[in-house]
């Protein structure tokens, strides 16, 4: 029988603005020291010069984890790894903004969100001890049975023509949204890490929808209001980043292909694709 003392579940729990994650998936931490070189005529030499550090932690968890979008997704939060130690356990800590998001569900396996987190200006990794932290069992993995519903309301073209009321799709494959913030740098003279980071609007968020062919959803040109339910959570591209009635315009029809049918007999299904602007929830 093969030695299983090599396995090592060394994370004991993430944690976000204080709030437990559940259903984490994996959990990564990385730096990127930025340099640039300086060099003169009559010399192959050159001076690095050392610019700044990006320090990121990226998560995957299930569906649904996450708390209030007005506490993680709009201000600084504390991010903190747990993990067993020789001597207890530990903490990795870093004061952060979510930058990029992206959520997954399909037929198969359970549906996932994947957040990345960037240092607010000079915050940089602490470290520290913490109490053991189990997420323990998570019953509420969202998966395949428990997709409710995908509805499209065409609002049409800048003409009202092909407007149509909500249409709900019962031949969903797959659905799939992100949406990166762009986070930009505020530098000032004599300090080396940046002094703050913005969002840089407008924020482009991307909606793909996989259905059989014989439903594809959406009409060329025609404005959309999205409603993505699954297992209670509701996302939704007609309401405004941050806010529950900002925004109203929903989504832009960006791209529409139909796939599959070969000679093989393989499914036909077709794929569209939305974009908004700072508009989701």
């Amino acid at each position: 029988m093969a030695n299983i003392s090599r396995i090592n579940y060394a994370l004991q729990s993430f944690k976000v603005g204080g709030s437990l994650i559940g259903g984490v998936q994996s959990v990564g931490a990385s730096s990127t020291t930025n340099i640039e070189t300086f060099s003169a005529f009559g010399s192959n030499s050159a001076v690095p010069i050392v610019q700044d550090i990006d320090l990121e932690i990226t998560v995957e968890a299930a569906m649904g984890s996450w708390a209030s979008p007005a506490t993680i997704w709009d201000s600084p939060v504390d991010v903190e790894i747990i993990y067993s130690s020789a001597g207890g356990f530990s903490t990795i800590k870093l004061n952060a903004v979510a930058s990029s998001y992206s959520l997954q569900m399909g037929v198969d396996g359970p549906a996932t969100e994947s957040v990345t987190f960037q240092n607010t200006g000079t915050s940089t990794f602490t470290s520290g001890s913490a109490s053991a932290l189990h997420s323990g069992a998570n019953c509420s993995v969202i998966t395949r049975p428990d997709f409710t519903s995908f509805t499209a309301t065409n609002k049409g073209d800048c003409n009202g023509a092909g407007a149509s009321g909500p249409v709900t799709y019962s031949n969903v494959l797959s659905v799939g949204m992100s949406w990166d913030a762009g986070v930009e740098k505020v530098s000032i003279l004599g300090q080396s890490l940046p002094a703050g980071k913005f969002a840089t609007f407008p924020i482009e968020v991307t909606t793909e929808v996989e259905t059989h062919a014989a439903g594809a959803p959406g009409l060329p040109n025609s404005q959309i209001i999205s409603n993505n339910k699954a297992a209670g959570y509701l996302y939704d591209l007609a309401i405004g980043l941050g806010s529950r009635t900002r925004g109203t315009t929903g989504a832009v029809m960006a791209s529409s292909s139909i796939q599959g049918g070969d000679v093989g007999g393989g499914n036909v299904s077709a794929s569209t694709s939305w974009t908004s602007y700072s508009s989701w929830y």
